[in-house]
């Protein structure tokens, strides 16, 4: 064999050796590179979903509280012929004592932004084991108790819409945006939510704000949290196509898109908590068939205290009138019912009792007399006539049969 040949084997001996080095550290690398991706994926997967929990923690509800509170709401309706103007001012006052609720409300309504000629209702609801008692004005004529007892966690389920009633876009501040499901914190929802992304920003202040997205069955969520107290900086919220609102698709509620942005959020340290205390949402929701309505909505706490006197401020004592009816939305016995010595009472109806009374007059066997002292003693001459006619008669026979016998 001839050194050539020798020369040129060992050359592509050589380059197979090579490509098959090449090939093995390729494979190394795309391994490896597939185990860091794997892993900074549940790494951030698990910080996704750790501060969110930071966020529902920071968020979350005090067991007892007496706060007031001021919302000031404008309404757009987007028309061809024009736009139609509403104007809303709430007066809000909340007082939680654990499950129990007191969400008292003043609502002024107009058409002229400077409030005149408003309106004015008042509201409340007082939420307590399990039930919702609604009414307007604490010398209402009328009151509504909704039953609450039919549907799911009976003292949930009436505390989340006292809650809404006292808080209305409050509930932000505290995790809460309406249309997602009914009681659903922002955390649970975008933690079940799909193609979630994070990363970390400056904030406008120059603080570090985490950025989180997530895809979800209420529409694609966007929320900044402050990276130090994990209280929320700006939340965006988008709703097209089949997403939900609240329980159903939008095109089953009409709409084809609705957008919320939550900012010009305010927090404050109150009584050794860092809490957020102000905040504009900004919705806007359109029609299948093009309607747009337009909302905004600033809201603010005045005052709130974490160690509340209850007794001092006349909270969960509903002052309705003795008499006043209630509307059992969710009774189907056909009883009318009506506020009585502090609580729901069957409400008893005179004309049905004088209808009962005659219904016993009818079915009895004799009518029932009175007797008087002249009656009395016409009865006893009576009996006393029958007695001494008996006795005659006994004589008689004794006196008669006695004389045959002999």
């Amino acid at each position: 064999m001839s050194a050539v040949r020798v020369l040129g084997i060992g050359a592509r001996m050589s380059q197979r050796v090579i490509l098959s080095i090449v090939l093995q550290i390729g494979c190394c690398a795309l391994w490896a590179f597939c185990l860091t991706s794997a892993a900074n994926a549940g790494e951030s997967s698990g910080k996704f979903d750790t501060i969110l929990e930071k966020f529902k923690a920071s968020t979350a509800i005090p067991d007892q509280f007496s706060l007031k509170a001021t919302e000031r709401v404008s309404v757009a309706f987007r028309r061809e012929s024009g736009d139609l103007l509403y104007y809303y001012l709430y007066k809000l006052q909340v007082h939680k004592d654990f499950d129990r609720i007191d969400a008292q409300q003043e609502r002024l309504t107009s058409t002229a932004e400077d409030m005149s000629r408003a309106e004015t209702v008042f509201l409340r609801s007082v939420a307590a084991d399990g039930q919702l008692l609604e009414f307007k004005n604490n010398e209402a004529n009328q009151a509504r108790e909704l039953g609450i007892s039919a549907i799911g966690d009976l003292t949930e389920r009436a505390t989340e819409k006292a809650l809404w009633m006292g808080l209305q876009s409050g509930r932000v501040l505290e995790g809460h945006l309406g249309g997602n499901g009914y009681g659903n914190h922002l955390a649970d929802v975008m933690k079940r939510g799909k193609r979630r992304e994070m990363r970390v920003e400056e904030g406008s202040d120059g603080t570090t704000v985490y950025m989180l997205e997530a895809d979800t069955e209420y529409g694609r969520h966007t929320l900044w949290i402050d990276a130090t107290s994990f209280l929320p900086r700006r939340i965006e919220r988008r709703k097209t196509g089949e997403d939900i609102l609240y329980d159903r698709a939008m095109s089953a509620r009409g709409y084809s898109e609705h957008l919320t942005i939550v900012d010009e959020i305010e927090t404050a340290a109150i009584q050794g908590r860092q809490i957020p205390i102000a905040a504009r949402v900004q919705t806007t929701e359109i029609g299948l068939q093009g309607g747009v309505k337009e909302t905004l909505a600033s809201f603010r706490i005045d005052s709130i205290d974490f160690n509340p006197r209850f007794s001092d401020s006349g909270a969960f004592t509903a002052s309705l009138k003795d008499g006043t009816p209630i509307i059992m939305q969710k009774s189907d016995t056909g009883l009318q019912y009506e506020w009585r010595g502090g609580g729901i009472v069957p409400a008893v109806d005179p004309g049905m009792i004088d209808g009962i009374e005659g219904a016993i007059k009818q079915v009895e066997p004799f009518p029932r007399q009175k007797w008087g002292r002249s009656s009395t003693i016409v009865l006893i001459v009576l009996s006393l006539l029958c007695f001494a006619v008996l006795g005659f008669l006994i004589f008689r026979r004794i006196r008669f049969g006695s004389s045959g016998g002999s």
